[in-house]
């Protein structure tokens, strides 16, 4: 059912709102992780992050997102980050994209962007995710390279919530407007590259940026005019106006002379110009959760040897920096203005601080950090809704609590989520439900977020679990070892009960082993990553419902051995909404380095095409306009040690992905107006009307919407 989120203007929130003063950002559950499968680092990485932060598994991606231009980018993985969204239910509330570390910072974008002052031929990786909904502006080329982010705000006291569904003009919801425009927030957690950060600077970044969430840490905001570089000083005629804002904020902020401020301890923040310094030897303290950044030519730009690097701000202890992939110009809209530094001391997240301090759209800006770091909210805190213990059928009511440390706001709203789907909402004093019959039976995932009543909703979570029994089936499984290293074999032993068709291991959302019938899995660690991974055991039944087992906990330490194995390909069946662009992972397990892999497609699908993936672990197929029923997918996989028998991935075509199918027009919620949208679909023998996907649009569908729909959601 739609959130509240969804459904409160900022004009009704004002309304609402005892003192709206400040926004904190989205959580876990409004982010997609991007792992690339084929890199070690980015598998460990994604895992490290997604264990410290809890973000839930429908909202990670396994994707390589390099591409060999902006073109075949929106083409091919563009389509399947947006057809996850749909096809996984959540697209309604993620608005942050965070790619892992990967082989590029940047796609090749010649000929879209035009500059009087110097071509644009690089996007940055961040920001081809981010502008995902603005590519049909862009793909015709002729588009100025400082061209309006409509998301940027010039007030110093209106800093409101991002949300990825709405349109912006002029920093504000604008749905009339034919300028405004909707985005993601895009930023790379890290690089690992040429002159790069190593993988435990990445890591720690991580874990500072989580620990300082919500502590409203002391120290001063640092602007540096550094007078002898003009043209990198552009910035220098912001800094007073904002420094006076953070300090009327209650904050400490100061404008120094130089490069960087020597000799000071407190780092909250550091905005600068300059070409090159030593930042990680320089004499002053950053503090946990500081953004640091300078204006210059190639900060990002990796493949450069000149001038300074983002890399060196987090090397020193920043949780974020940002930085051109090339040469920019110093047009201080492609830079962020320093209102950043008071937007995050306001409470806004790191991502979206920065995103709304952006005039132009970022197309060569890449932002590195964690966008979901916010030091200085005032974070809610959910109580315990005391969900049970043994297994539960039927309706689930559950009234929620919680708590605020803002002593000028109250809670407003509750969101449940139920597998990352938002499934209802309500306001406080209200309860939430759920209909356990509409959820497998198995182990689910379950999350109560809290809203303040703030313009900008901080946002606090609660997250626990249930087991549904509607059915009396059930998983559960062991492991062996339970830890080990990246050559290790892990013997997963599954225990199910039911009518069981296939057993698959499932970690991130993604099959990694599969067999007919119950049987022992096996998979080494460099099928799951490093780091502390979580993997169920998944069983489909004869009646094509999945049961999930609890997470089975496995340390994996990022190391190995020598490589010896032969790869082992799984087949599988993978239900792809006919809808939607998927990405379809081929499963399978092999003790050598994942970069040495290709896998190959032997034959199909037949029904679907496919638009990227080649030679990796999945592949990113459309269904064609008739796609219906059953596909398939033959494939193997190639390392240094020999190539696998074929495996087939046995594709089911089913209807779009969503908890309350009977919302069939989309709205959120479920009345005569989807009785009416269906009706009219079957009357035309529209394809979306075989309710009972069958294939064929008959009575048989009619009388199936009828009793789901009385069932209710």
């Amino acid at each position: 059912m739609k959130s509240v989120r969804g459904i409160v203007s900022p004009a009704l929130w004002l309304t609402l709102a005892a003192a709206a003063t400040a926004y904190a950002g989205g959580g876990p559950e409004n982010l997609l992780i991007i792992i690339d499968p084929s890199s070690s680092d980015s598998m460990y990485v994604g895992n490290y992050y997604a264990q410290k932060r809890g973000v839930p598994a429908s909202n990670i991606l396994y994707l390589d997102p390099e591409s060999a231009n902006y073109a075949e980018f929106v083409n091919g993985n563009q389509q399947g980050f947006l057809g996850t969204l749909v096809g996984r239910a959540i697209r309604d509330h993620i608005d942050f994209v965070l790619i892992t570390p990967g082989q590029s910072f940047y796609v090749n974008a010649s000929g879209y962007c035009t500059d009087s002052c110097f071509p644009v031929n690089r996007f940055s990786m961040s920001s081809v995710f981010a502008m995902s909904q603005i590519s049909a502006d862009i793909l015709p080329g002729g588009v100025p390279s400082t061209s309006g982010n409509r998301y940027y705000s010039t007030s110093n006291t209106l800093p409101i919530a991002f949300d990825s569904n709405v349109k912006y003009f002029a920093g504000q919801e604008n749905n009339t407007d034919s300028r405004a425009r909707s985005y993601f927030i895009g930023a790379m957690i890290g690089w690992i590259g040429a002159l790069g950060n190593t993988v435990p600077e990445i890591t720690g970044l991580i874990d500072t940026a989580v620990a300082v969430d919500g502590t409203r840490p002391n120290g001063t905001f640092y602007f540096m005019n550094n007078a002898g570089d003009s043209a990198r000083n552009v910035r220098n005629t912001q800094f007073t106006a904002i420094v006076n804002a953070i300090v009327a904020n209650g904050g400490q902020a100061a404008k120094l002379d130089g490069l960087l401020p020597l000799g000071h301890y407190d780092c909250l923040g550091i905005m600068a110009g300059f070409a090159e310094t030593s930042v990680t030897t320089a004499d002053m303290t950053i503090m946990p959760g500081a953004f640091c950044d300078h204006l210059t030519s190639y900060a990002a730009t990796y493949d450069v040897a000149s001038q300074t690097k983002t890399t060196s701000w987090i090397r020193k202890g920043a949780i974020g920096s940002a930085g051109e992939v090339e040469e920019p110009c110093n047009y201080t809209a492609k830079f962020p203005h320093a209102r950043l530094h008071l937007f995050y001391y306001q409470g806004l997240s790191m991502g979206e601080a920065y995103f709304r301090s952006l005039a132009a759209i970022p197309f060569q800006g890449l932002l590195v950090g964690d966008p979901l770091c916010r030091p200085f909210a005032y974070i809610p805190v959910v109580e315990d809704p005391g969900l049970p213990n043994s297994p539960v059928s039927g309706a689930l009511v559950i009234t929620p609590g919680a708590t605020t440390p803002n002593p000028n706001a109250a809670i407003l709203s509750f969101d449940l989520l139920v597998d990352g789907v938002l499934v209802d909402t309500c306001f406080t004093h209200q309860q939430l439900r759920v209909n356990t019959a509409l959820l497998s039976d198995g182990w689910h995932d379950v999350r109560l977020l809290a809203y303040d009543n703030t313009l900008m909703k901080t946002v606090g979570r609660f997250v626990d679990s249930i087991v549904v029994d509607n059915t009396g089936n059930a998983a559960s499984a062991t492991v062996s070892p339970g830890s080990g290293n990246l050559t290790d074999l892990y013997t997963f032993t599954p225990g199910v009960t039911g009518d069981v068709a296939e057993t698959r291991l499932v970690h991130n959302g993604r099959v990694v082993a599969a067999t007919s019938g119950v049987a022992p899995l096996a998979v080494h660690g460099r099928a799951l990553g490093a780091g502390q991974v979580s993997v169920q055991v998944q069983a489909l039944m004869d009646d094509g419902s999945l049961v999930n087992s609890a997470p089975i906990p496995v340390t994996i330490s990022n190391s190995g051995g020598t490589a010896v194995t032969a790869p082992i390909a799984s087949s599988y069946t993978r239900f792809v909404p006919r809808n939607s662009t998927t990405v379809v992972e081929l499963p399978a397990t092999f003790d050598a380095d994942p970069s040495t892999s290709t896998f190959t497609i032997v034959s199909g699908p037949a029904k679907s095409t496919i638009i990227a993936g080649a030679g990796k672990a999945y592949r990113v197929i459309t269904p064609g306009s008739a796609a219906c029923g059953t596909d398939s997918i033959v494939f193997n996989v190639t390392t240094p040690n020999g190539t696998s028998a074929n495996a087939t991935v046995t594709i089911v075509y089913t209807n779009p992905a969503k908890l309350c199918d009977t919302d069939f027009n989309n709205d959120g919620f479920l009345n005569g107006d989807d009785f009416d949208a269906f009706a009219s679909a079957f009357e035309n023998a529209d394809q979306a009307a075989d309710f009972n996907n069958d294939c064929f649009v008959n009575g048989d569908d009619f009388d199936a919407f009828a009793s789901r729909f009385e069932q209710g959601c």
